[in-house]
């Protein structure tokens, strides 16, 4: 690796001419099939038909081919140039089972290790393989779902890929559309520590257009993250290549839609065109920002990008050609929202709030400003100007109201300090979520004379009854009448299928529920569309069996819209011709908008917005000033909600965290293998094995509050400890709990002659239990099961930890 001289860290406007936003800073060519000796003169290398470029954490720049070589490659740009002796190849390695793989996108992590994405060829499947820094194949990444990886063209598979949160979140797309899509290649992200699908973000790309490469500037993700993508095109043997700065903030999660035409794609600008720079265009398929790039300097809006070609195509020509170039994309990031399109129908939806009334407090999201109070201000503006259009706003809920932060969860009554705040929001229809039927005494509190439901005439509970009486627990469906405009619709409010509920009530399974006569009285009433509330993800086939059976009685064209949750993600889907599906997120980090224009006779005629909740960009929708944004209930909410956070002491700061553990392998190693081995003083027999989903937010960087740890662990637990129980089988139970079951040390340090002490969660106990009686072979064993702690919990252990030993300085 070379020395990065000063110039690199940051440009300055000698370097980057003030009317450019991309400018060469030079270019060398190897020639075809370029041999080197290794640095240290024990082989020799040949480079050819590169691929991928990347700098590692470290700072060292990787290069690798199609054909599965790993280059090591040395730099030295003086003065912020490209020339003969900027670039050294110093050594290769050959990927384990080369020949079997297309080798595209390149991520090298800190330890060495490396992620590559593949093509799909006639010889594999497109995937994201691991491998070791001795070039061992470790197999996938993850698991793509198989609607990806069955319509990857072939040598149009995952061409891109790129890396946040120390390697943890992986996005990469395919180079070209996939068998049915037409105009758009789809974003994926994946968790890694959990092997999900996380997001998926339509990038509308030209025809004859391929995404070659995809760089993340920050670590948000493709919620509301920036990235660098590279597009190249060969038409009639002219070779484009073009550099786009892309904003995914506001775009559609599609996930497997398979008709998407409604959903809101990434922001595009084009930050420059390579025909610019006066060279021969060759078949550019790589680009690397050249370091560094973390730290302060990671959002830069300035930087230099080295970009290389794969020469299979024009070999003698141009050989391999790297080029340097300086970008600046200051003005991209200063954008704001288009005014949106109200129409007819004009819905604001929220979804999966579990109490996050007061917003994100902390910079772990950023862009997240707005609070309860604002998203009020917001409504208020809005209802207003559709007023003065003769137009109206319904705004809707969709459940979930609790659990997730202390507003609902430092009470003794779940809820009982949350719902007074809720009921502050213009609400014309909520439903319930699964979190509120998980405690009898708050939906007693929901229920009583004075509570959340009886306040919101338009609580709907479709299928969810008390079982002492069959009623309702709310209404099942209401009449919804705009005040201006006269337009009315039908709403129902729909939990998925549930049989984790406080025995107070019963959940009727959908399919018969709409089976029942009230569900076509509803529909026989003179409206010009249904709102469904559902609470389930926004492709669950069960939002299918309520659109047949309202299409059975109110025909193809009747519009419908379902306001979908519980999945924790943005998502649409066109379900058919005038259906659509929309799911806004979750903790109050985003504002969904919806508008359905009657009349049109083709095809839905809808808008949608997935809204950052953030105030600038609620101020943009309004069109208002800073000073004219706030209204009056809206800035009372926000005080009511900070009183009542004084008096639960939410805000009341217990220790600091040097670093941030993120939700996934670092926080739970954290919880597994420190907090609560050392608070409940495990001996060296002693093993953690619970559900790691007890585990439900991050642990900031900063001080900790009461709060945070309530957003840590929001369901406190007793832990229960099962004694004696053979080393072996808990081996063999790992596989039968499954993968959401976390243990506190690695499987194959368990040893099996070893009898342990296994603590779990009280709620866990049950599920534990007949695994082991089932691994045993032995249906007559008797558990020895016993309290481990009288006075420590799932949440409390969290407090106990960071006091002691995380004490602020």
């Amino acid at each position: 690796q070379g020395d990065i001289p000063m110039q690199l860290l940051v440009l300055s406007s000698a370097l980057v001419l003030a009317s450019s936003h991309c400018h060469f800073r030079g270019t060398f060519s190897f020639p075809y099939n370029y041999t080197f000796t290794y640095n240290n003169g024990s082989n020799i290398g040949t480079v050819y038909e590169l691929s991928s470029l990347t700098f590692s954490p470290k700072g060292s720049l990787h290069a690798i081919s199609d054909r599965g070589n790993l280059f090591d490659v040395s730099y030295s740009f003086e003065n912020g140039m490209l020339n003969s002796d900027s670039l050294k190849f110093e050594s290769v390695l050959e990927l384990q089972n080369k020949d079997n793989v297309d080798t595209e996108g390149l991520v090298v992590l800190e330890n060495g290790d490396f992620f590559v994405s593949t093509e799909k060829s006639d010889i594999a499947n497109a995937n994201v393989l691991a491998f070791s820094r001795n070039g061992t194949n470790k197999g996938p990444v993850v698991t793509i779902p198989a609607f990806y990886v069955s319509n990857t063209r072939t040598n149009h598979g995952f061409e891109a890929l790129t890396a946040i949160r120390n390697g943890t979140v992986i996005i990469t797309a395919t180079e070209k559309r996939l068998k049915g899509d037409h105009g758009f290649v789809r974003l994926l992200q994946f968790d890694i520590p959990s092997n999900q699908l996380v997001t998926s973000l339509k990038y509308e790309i030209e025809e004859n257009w391929g995404l070659v490469e995809l760089i993340a500037l920050d670590d948000d993700g493709l919620l509301s993250g920036n990235f660098l993508a590279l597009e190249r095109s060969h038409v009639n043997m002219k070779r484009e290549a073009r550099i786009f700065y892309v904003q995914t903030k506001g775009a559609s999660n599609l996930q497997e839609c398979m008709v998407c035409s409604h959903a809101h794609p990434v922001k595009k600008s084009r930050i420059c065109d390579l025909r610019e720079f006066g060279i021969h265009v060759s078949n550019y398929e790589a680009m690397a920002i050249v370091p560094p790039v973390s730290g302060a300097t990671k959002n830069s809006d300035k930087f230099f990008v080295l970009l290389v070609n794969d020469d299979n195509f024009e070999p003698k020509r141009t050989g391999t050609q790297f080029v340097l170039a300086a970008v600046d994309v200051s003005k991209f990031r200063e954008t704001k929202h288009e005014e949106f399109a109200w129409s007819d129908l004009n819905v604001l939806m929220t979804t999966d709030l579990h109490s996050w009334l007061s917003g994100h407090l902390k910079s772990d999201e950023p862009e997240l400003t707005a609070n309860a109070g604002d998203v009020l201000s917001l409504i208020e503006h809005i209802k207003s100007n559709l007023a003065a259009q003769n137009k109206d706003l319904f705004v809707v809920d969709n459940g979930d109201i609790l659990h997730g932060t202390g507003l609902s969860d430092a009470t003794a009554v779940k809820g009982d300090a949350l719902f007074p705040l809720l009921m502050d929001l213009p609400f014309d229809a909520m439903t319930i979520g699964n979190h509120e039927l998980m405690n009898r005494s708050s939906l007693e509190q929901m229920a009583a004379p004075d509570g959340l439901i009886r306040h919101f005439n338009g609580y709907l509970t479709s299928n969810v009854q008390w079982t002492a009486t069959g009623l309702p627990v709310g209404r099942r469906w209401t009449k919804l009448v705009g005040t201006h405009s006269k337009v009315n619709v039908v709403a129902f409010g729909f939990l998925y299928d549930s049989a984790e509920t406080t025995d107070a009530v019963t959940v009727t399974k959908i399919e018969n529920a709409v089976e029942e006569e009230w569900f076509a009285t509803a529909l026989n009433q003179n409206v010009s569309a249904a709102i469904v509330l559902a609470h389930m993800d926004v492709n669950d086939e069960l939002t299918w069996t309520i659109l047949n059976k309202i299409r059975e009685q109110k025909g193809d064209r009747f519009p419908v819209m379902f306001v979908t949750g519980h999945s924790h993600y943005r998502g649409v889907t066109q379900m058919d011709k005038f259906a659509v599906s929309l799911e806004a997120g979750r903790y109050l980090d985003t504002i969904g908008l919806a508008s359905i224009r009657f009349g049109s006779s083709e095809i839905l005629d809808v808008s949608h917005r997935f809204v950052d909740a953030n105030v600038n960009d609620f101020r943009d929708i309004v069109g208002v000033s800073k000073e004219e944004f706030e209204t009056e209930n809206g800035r009372n909410l926000k005080q009511k909600i900070q009183t009542t956070r004084n008096t639960l002491q939410l805000d009341h700061v217990i220790g600091c965290s040097s670093e941030r553990f993120r939700l996934g392998k670092p926080l739970w190693e954290l919880y597994s293998r420190t907090v609560v081995p050392k608070s409940l003083k495990f001996e060296k027999s002693t093993i953690l094995l619970m559900r790691s989903n007890a585990l439900q937010y991050d642990l900031l960087e900063g001080p900790v509050t009461r709060g945070d740890i309530f957003s840590i662990v929001p369901f406190p637990d007793s832990f229960r400890v099962i004694d004696h129980v053979q080393g072996s089988i808990i081996r063999e139970s790992l596989d039968e709990l499954g993968p959401a079951f976390g243990i506190s040390m690695d499987s194959e340090m368990i040893e099996d002659s070893v009898v342990y002490s296994v603590v779990t969660q009280k709620s866990d106990e049950n599920l534990i239990i007949p695994v082991f009686t089932k691994v045993s072979g032995d249906t007559t064993v008797t558990w020895n099961v016993n309290d481990h702690s009288r006075t420590l919990t799932t949440h409390s252990v969290w407090n106990k930890y960071i006091s002691k030993h995380m004490k602020c300085d």
